[in-house]
């Protein structure tokens, strides 16, 4: 039974960008939804950058700020957070996406007897913040496993899920970490609950981990979750 006021903990890992970490910390502080536990993870960022990030850290009473020199990725740094959350509730954003203000509090409304994974749309922006004019991932009725099955149309940043021991991302994967976790609630039973509406903004720019990711990397996590679950 959900209480009715349910902790949630937010992850928000952070690698030497400044300004976009400022705008994705504010976004957090800026929501609608109060009962929130922040942990910022820092997975290996420069000196220089990690005591600038310090320093801009609203003055905030922040649940946990936890600095990860030498992290083993994005699911090493991403569990690490789940391991510190205290929260009934999961959600893990990149320092370069934003939450709408009332993003937490309208998934936390959805969630029902039952419901174990929440997600959502999300709008495009570009690497200054402007909006470009269209979704990201698509809008669809339903959960739809079969399209999960065939691509990864949900991201990370996109769902808010119920805290448990067995939920955990593979930090052997270099990229489409998000679509083996999400592959891996399906498989374990987990009820998904989708809401027809854009509460994150997705910042589309050069650096982003899609971008810059070895074709061969991504081909071997295609491969690892294409035979583990039999796609």
């Amino acid at each position: 039974i959900m209480q009715s006021n349910p902790l949630v903990s937010v992850i928000l890992l952070t690698y030497n960008r400044a300004e976009y970490f400022k705008q994705a910390l504010e976004s957090v502080y800026a929501q609608t939804y109060k009962n929130i536990e922040l942990i910022i993870i820092d997975h290996g960022s420069n000196p220089i950058y990690t005591t600038e990030l310090i320093g801009k850290t609203p003055p905030f009473s922040l649940s946990g700020f936890y600095i990860m020199q030498d992290a083993g990725g994005i699911g090493y740094s991403r569990n690490k957070g789940i391991e510190y959350a205290k929260g009934e509730f999961i959600s893990v954003l990149d320092d370069d996406c934003l939450y709408f203000p009332n993003r937490i509090e309208r998934c936390v409304e959805a969630f029902e007897n039952g419901i174990d994974v929440v997600h959502h749309d999300t709008r495009a922006i570009n690497a200054q913040g402007i909006d470009m004019g269209k979704m990201m991932f698509g809008r669809f009725l339903d959960f739809n496993h079969e399209l999960l099955k065939k691509r990864n149309y949900i991201d990370g940043n996109e769902i808010l899920f119920r805290n448990s021991p067995m939920i955990r991302f593979d930090e052997s994967l270099k990229t489409m970490e998000d679509w083996e976790l999400i592959m891996k609630l399906y498989m374990q039973g987990k009820r998904f609950k989708y809401l027809k509406e854009e509460l994150l903004k997705y910042r589309l720019h050069p650096n982003r981990q899609c971008n810059i990711v070895s074709p061969i990397d991504d081909n071997k996590s295609f491969m690892i979750i294409k035979d583990r679950y039999g796609l």
